[in-house]
């Protein structure tokens, strides 16, 4: 089994279809998304873009979230606080959720064999249910400011639950992140 640990989105290993990559957002985007969940939502779809998202919840009738520099685009019902999510805004209906950082990186992964989304609040029940075996990515999606935030952490502690005595290995761009500088 091989672990890749990619410290920002761009370093991202390419999408490999027999790969299970776990998107790591601590604060926002999957905390976002996990509450959307519990409150009885049914279903999230992660949109990059803002044009895109405003489409799909319409085409949906769902619930349009998330955040562009921090704040709700015109027209949105929830911004990307895990508060809003809650049963009498998403019970029942779907939830399309566009962010800066996490819906890219869920974006970037698709095709993977498996995406999760993890946070501070699913990070065990992510590990639970990853499949023995398979390779994994585990691929944070802040940008290189946060690469020693939050993020980091976790992907360090998912990295030992995981890894088990893998082969730990750092995508290309992720060492040249470890050794000072981003590519």
């Amino acid at each position: 089994m091989r672990v890749d640990v990619a410290l920002t989105q761009t370093l991202a290993p390419p999408v490999d279809p027999r790969r299970q990559v776990v998107v790591i957002d601590t604060l926002r985007f999957t905390s976002a998304l996990v509450c959307a969940l519990a409150a009885g939502c049914d279903g999230v779809q992660p949109v990059a873009e803002v044009e895109d998202a405003r489409r799909v919840a319409a085409d949906l009738d769902a619930v349009l979230g998330g955040e562009r520099g921090g704040l709700p685009p015109d027209g949105f019902d929830l911004g990307n606080s895990p508060e809003e999510y809650d049963a009498e805004r998403c019970a029942g209906r779907r939830v399309v959720l566009s962010t800066t950082n996490g819906a890219y990186a869920v974006d970037r992964a698709r095709g993977s064999q498996r995406v999760f989304a993890a946070s501070l609040l699913n990070a065990e029940a992510t590990a639970r249910a990853l499949a023995d075996g398979a390779e994994r990515a585990l691929a944070e999606s802040g940008g290189p400011a946060l690469a020693d935030g939050p993020e980091r952490g976790l992907a360090d502690a998912a990295e030992r639950a995981l890894a088990g005595g893998a082969k730990r290995a750092l995508a290309d761009g992720a060492e040249r992140a470890l050794a000072g500088g981003e590519s």
